[in-house]
């Protein structure tokens, strides 16, 4: 039986290994203890599924031929975290007296809930930010408040805020919502990035 040497994969990506052996009497019967969580080995000995859990497994593959004669090897399997990756909305916003502006990115390819400590990086243009108030959206609709109406006449707002977020699923639309609470000033969404 041919070793396939260490493997590698990532939490929440399909993974898979065609099992090789040479000799002795086909058919093959082929068996495989100690696999990542997510994986099975089917009749004609390729290993396949969707990884669950990281960690690091040692594995033992075994190949029975016909005359009952069998062959095992063992070799490691690296299940790594999958890597959320920020995403970034740059199209401007307008901002209107007495009224709110919604901006949106569409997080997908992670794995499982956002981060305790996950980044909201918000860019809003504005001649009075005390007027403002900053609301990050999740996909179910659970509001998470980043600025309320602080800073007075200064300009702006440029700030990176952390929120605990790990009770959301990471997937789905997120929406950043400004809502100028005082007439007399306006502006717009720069731009936003969130990292989970």
């Amino acid at each position: 039986m041919t070793n396939p040497g260490a493997r590698t994969a990532t939490v929440g990506t399909k993974a898979t290994l065609q099992l090789a052996a040479s000799g002795g009497t086909t058919p093959y019967t082929w068996r495989a203890t100690r696999l990542p969580a997510g994986l099975t080995v089917n009749k004609s000995g390729v290993v396949s599924g969707t990884p669950r859990v990281a960690g690091i497994w040692t594995v033992t593959a075994t190949v029975t031929d016909a005359a009952r004669r069998s062959a095992s090897v063992s070799f490691t399997w690296t299940v790594a975290h999958a890597v959320c990756r920020p995403v970034t909305n740059a199209t401007d916003v307008r901002i209107r007296d007495l009224t709110q502006a919604v901006s949106s990115v569409n997080v997908t390819g992670c794995v499982g809930r956002a981060s305790t400590a996950s980044k909201a990086e918000v860019h809003v243009r504005h001649s009075a930010r005390g007027q403002l108030v900053v609301e990050l959206v999740a996909p179910d609709g659970t509001v998470y408040p980043l600025h309320v109406r602080a800073g007075g006449t200064a300009n702006n707002i440029d700030q990176v805020f952390t929120r605990n977020l790990s009770g959301e699923n990471a997937n789905g639309v997120w929406r950043l919502r400004v809502r100028d609470a005082k007439r007399g000033d306006i502006g717009y969404v720069d731009r936003w990035t969130l990292d989970l």
